[in-house]
């Protein structure tokens, strides 16, 4: 029997998605990039380190004729995510319970194989395992994502982390642990004067996991192996095992440096980045990479968006003080001057469930491509427009009979209020929400709904055999039908409808 992790065992990480791990993303990425994978809907995709496979699970309801495989070394972790395959009925997932070094050639090729916030938190063998896999299990045109810690931005919390393992050692259980930390972090952070520059440091992490899970400060602060790595450092291992950066999974995310910095920025990409993770202290990066001998082009031009790419927003603009786009929770912003990519991305902002490709936006907002296109890959750089070279997976109108994603009725139908969207993004539904998507199988109409939501409101709950007759007001109705109208169209917008 394969051995197992007794601490993922007992607190299992909470599931979650990724959205740069998905074949569309990762596609797209590859051939703005110069590579041409090969299409999506047939890939095998491998991930190391899966968990209980709720990344994995979305991705191979989206695209039923690709093969999915991840293997986990925690027990608890498959027990729960083949227990919730055997409600999705998914066919092609396996979720296999080993350790990442028990893979090897038998396992076959992968296109892509994903490996996030795994390698910071092994020991070096299976780091470097890790990259070896990458190498050895992957199709000719594939992509590997590896997401870890990065220097120099983990500087400020490594004494943090080896004052919370200290403090937590010797206690009998994980959660003890946990508990253990999280006061030791905070008479920490309230026993450094205010004037001491470490003050500032340590009450921002103290702030930062008050509202963490367990699991998240047990596998990240009090893991055995918690192992940060400067950029350059990681691309020279994966160098040795004969892979090559293709580019990054995620770009800056809404982070514009000063003028003043742009000139040690005017070297080349590899560089450019190195050097960007110590303007910013960057601690955490999601990296792409493939085979060494492909050619890639690390500075992709405009043009290549003329190449089946279309775009969408997912950006808020504000223009009280001159037109900006940004992200209003990460309150980060980038102006724009030009009135034609203004109109441009009005436009985006105004849908943000349309695929606009670059000639019919340029045309519907009366600017040059060549105006437009550099202006776009500026904004895809800020980490604010979504990429794509394929529809999305989902409707954007509401049918009359409406059908939600089979694994989002799945959730919702074990009483999850958090479901993955087509687009591979973690949204929150709203309670009555819940209780109608396992219903939305496409096999009801609106009435039908409207019909079961006023059961809910009347008897506490939706019973199909149910002959009785209902006894609400004509006004209730009313209000019922505006109700489910307005929930259809935000499920439409949350990317959960397929029909």
């Amino acid at each position: 029997m394969s051995p197992t992790l007794p601490d993922y065992d007992e607190v299992p990480y909470e599931g979650a998605c990724y959205r740069a791990t998905h074949p569309d993303h990762l596609q797209a990425f590859a051939r703005l990039h110069g590579l041409e994978p090969a299409p999506v809907e047939g890939w095998r995709v491998l991930e190391l380190g899966c968990g209980p496979g709720h990344n994995l699970m979305p991705m191979a309801a989206s695209l039923p004729g690709a093969q999915f495989v991840g293997v986990d070394l925690s027990r608890e972790h498959i027990r729960i995510g083949q227990a919730l395959q055997d409600l999705t009925g998914l066919q092609n997932l396996e979720l296999r319970h080993g350790s990442i070094l028990d893979v090897d050639r038998d396992w076959g090729l992968f296109d892509a194989i994903l490996c996030h916030g795994v390698y910071s938190w092994v020991p070096p063998d299976v780091q470097q395992a890790i990259l070896r896999i990458g190498r050895q299990n992957l199709t000719a045109a594939g992509i590997v994502y590896v997401s870890y810690n990065v220097l120099p931005g983990w500087y400020d919390r490594l004494p943090a982390r080896e004052f919370m393992m200290r403090m937590a050692a010797g206690k009998e259980t994980p959660r003890a642990r946990v508990l253990a930390a999280r006061n030791a972090l905070a008479r920490l952070a309230g026993g450094v004067p205010e004037d001491d520059p470490q003050h500032e440091v340590l009450t921002r992490l103290d702030r930062s996991l008050t509202g963490m899970s367990d699991a998240y400060i047990l596998h990240e602060y009090l893991s055995p192996d918690n192992a940060p790595v400067h950029f350059g450092d990681f691309l020279a291992r994966a160098a040795e095992e004969g892979l090559g950066w293709l580019c990054e999974a995620a770009p800056l995310w809404g982070h514009r440096f000063h003028e003043d910095a742009l000139p040690l920025l005017e070297v080349d990409p590899i560089e450019r980045q190195c050097r960007q993770d110590y303007l910013r202290n960057r601690m955490f990066r999601a990296t792409l990479l493939t085979p060494s001998e492909n050619e890639v082009d690390h500075l992709p031009t405009w043009e290549r968006l003329r190449d089946g790419f279309a775009v969408s927003s997912a950006f808020s603009i504000q223009d009280e003080e001159g037109f900006r786009i940004g992200d209003e929770d990460e309150d980060c912003w980038l102006p724009i001057t030009d009135e034609g990519v203004q109109h441009a991305l009005r436009l985006l902002e105004e849908d943000h469930s349309r695929l606009w490709p670059l000639t019919e936006l340029a045309q519907a907002a009366s600017v040059e491509e060549e105006v437009l296109g550099p202006a776009l890959l500026e904004v895809f750089d800020y980490g604010i427009l979504e990429l794509r070279d394929r529809p999305r997976r989902c409707t954007t109108v509401v049918s009359e009979k409406p059908e939600a994603c089979s694994y989002a009725r799945t959730l919702a139908a074990q009483g999850a209020d958090k479901l993955v969207s087509r687009a591979h993004l973690q949204v929150r539904v709203e309670d009555l929400e819940q209780v109608l998507l396992p219903l939305m199988d496409g096999t009801r109409t609106h009435d039908e709904l409207r019909t079961a939501v006023l059961h809910i409101m009347s008897r506490g709950r939706y019973d199909p055999d149910w002959k009785g007759e209902l006894m609400v007001s004509d006004k209730l109705r009313d209000n019922v039908s505006d109700l489910v109208a307005a929930m259809l169209k935000r499920l439409v917008g949350l990317g959960l409808l397929v029909g």
